[in-house]
């Protein structure tokens, strides 16, 4: 579990079921998606599972590739999963060259994402893809992009040439805003690779209590001290924690608020909850929130 750097998890009821239906599609190529609102912890599943000890595949083989709303840089869905596989391929796996960084592509004129250009972009896509032996890709938050690129970086990036043959593991991660699901659902082309499909929601009421207490004793490694306050300071970490709604993202925001208020104590024993901490931390809340 990380704090200050990417994922927080929790493990939850259903999470066994869908870790092992990961497992099963990495040595079974075909598409499992997992789906839910936003801030249901999707992304830290995935996380978590990565980290698992798989036994046919190894962490060098899987890349994560992170998809977001329109942005001026990309003429379209298809332009942005190519050109961030690539990204995420070089993450794991550097070039020999110096890549040119991300703020002077953004310079460039948009121009340079042509139809032309797209052809290339999706011949040096597929190139790495098949040099670094990458056997399972993640597209995370696949409400981003349209049908037609969903469409087409599975066949061009997951199949083989003429008998349309999965041979990678797709593992679509979204939101159910856009109906995204459905159609891919009714979608005669690709339901055929589906092989399961899962849904998340928020932390529910019996959820909250055991996912603080596990937070705080293995992610915070913090207490609320003994003393007179202790009920009060109970009290107000309710209020906070109450105010997230259960929604995963808006928890695991609070807790790295709690993480970088609280003190390291002088004999490396756990450090402390108090009302000071709570106070700077619920005022930096409403200053995100303005």
């Amino acid at each position: 579990m990380k704090l200050r750097s990417g994922e927080i998890y929790y493990p939850r009821a259903n999470d066994t079921a869908i870790m092992a239906s990961l497992d099963q599609a990495v040595s079974d190529p075909g598409i499992v998606i997992v789906y839910g609102p936003g801030g249901s912890g999707k992304t830290a599943l995935i996380e978590q599972w990565k980290q698992r000890d798989h036994k046919v595949v190894r962490p060098d083989e899987i890349i994560h590739v992170y998809l977001s709303d329109k942005t001026p840089e990309y003429r379209s869905s298809t332009h942005m999963i190519y050109d961030r596989t690539i990204e995420a391929i070089d993450q794991h796996h550097p070039p020999a060259y110096v890549p040119m960084r991300k703020k002077d592509i953004d310079k460039e004129p948009i121009s340079r994402f042509g139809k032309k250009n797209l052809e290339s972009l999706r011949q040096k896509v597929r190139q790495k893809v098949e040099e670094n032996f990458i056997r399972v890709i993640v597209l995370d938050n696949v409400q981003y992009a349209t049908r037609q690129a969903i469409i087409t970086a599975i066949f061009q990036l997951g199949c083989t040439g003429g008998d349309q043959e999965m041979k990678r593991t797709f593992i679509l991660v979204g939101q159910e805003e856009k109906k995204w699901l459905n159609w891919m659902l009714d979608n005669e082309s690709i339901k055929k690779f589906i092989l399961d499909v899962y849904e998340m929601g928020p932390l529910s009421l019996d959820e909250y209590k055991p996912a603080i207490r596990y937070l705080r004793d293995e992610g915070l490694k913090a207490i609320v001290p003994d003393n007179e306050l202790t009920a009060e300071v109970n009290q107000e970490l309710g209020k906070l924690v109450e105010a997230t709604e259960g929604n995963w993202a808006s928890l695991t925001r609070l807790l790295r608020l709690m993480d970088q208020e609280m003190k390291p104590q002088p004999d490396d024993s756990r450090r402390h909850i108090t009302l000071e901490v709570l106070s700077r931390v619920r005022q930096r809340v409403r200053m995100s929130s303005r």
